[in-house]
């Protein structure tokens, strides 16, 4: 897969989130559907393609984390999980969360951004509990470690939606807390864009995705 095949699936997923899935004469989508889970498998499988040392990517995976008090269960839910496989032993390297852009996290970036750096702080070398299948019984857990140099990082599909200002003030804080990468897909233009026809719209997403895609590949494999 490259940036045009992944600009493709992308812009696609916006457009067919417009239309309700059961197709009929008297219906009509007032708001798209969310197309967030569909960019995660997206995301997912465009790096573990391109990146051999991934053992394993978990999505939207709970993981319990330790506490000082049995009673009181902390649990976080990112959605990318990178698993590595060395010796045997399963460790979790990265973490990443996919945001399609920051229309509603303007504000809560940076709070976002501060708090994964500092949850890295803690937990690193730690470990951590997930069930690896959802079909699997509650009380099937598997422990593992958090890796001693794990970071959390953030990919925002789309620069769009927010100011110049709050945008700065993103990569300011991301800049100040190195455990909490920021990476922006594309720059200048989104993915779900009315005024554009789907192939001109494809075309200018890969253009943006080129560089960026690699970028985050780079990141990925030093961090893997």
């Amino acid at each position: 897969m490259n940036a045009m095949d992944f600009s493709r699936e992308l812009v696609m997923a916006y457009r067919r989130a417009r239309e309700p899935l059961k197709p009929h004469s008297r219906l009509a989508r007032g708001e798209n559907r969310s197309v967030a889970s569909e960019t995660e498998d997206l995301l997912a499988y465009f790096l573990a393609e391109k990146i051999e040392g991934i053992n394993k990517i978990r999505i939207n995976q709970p993981l319990t984390l330790p506490t000082t008090d049995p009673a009181k269960k902390r649990t976080i839910k990112p959605d990318l999980v990178f698993i590595t496989k060395t010796e045997g032993k399963e460790r979790i390297k990265l973490l990443l969360d996919l945001k399609m852009d920051l229309g509603y996290k303007r504000k809560k970036i940076c709070t976002d951004i501060e708090r994964a750096h500092m949850l890295c702080e803690e937990i690193r070398s730690k470990a951590a509990r997930y069930r690896p299948e959802k079909q699997e019984t509650k009380k099937t857990q598997i422990a593992i470690d958090f890796d001693s140099k794990l970071e959390y990082g953030f990919v925002v599909i789309s620069d769009q939606n927010i100011s110049k200002d709050d945008l700065n003030n993103a990569h300011k804080r991301s800049n100040a807390f190195k455990n909490a990468p920021l990476f922006i897909l594309i720059s200048g233009l989104h993915p779900n864009s009315y005024s554009i026809e789907s192939e001109e719209l494809i075309q200018d997403c890969a253009l943006r995705l080129e560089k960026s895609l690699k970028e985050l590949v780079d990141f990925v494999k030093q961090k893997i």
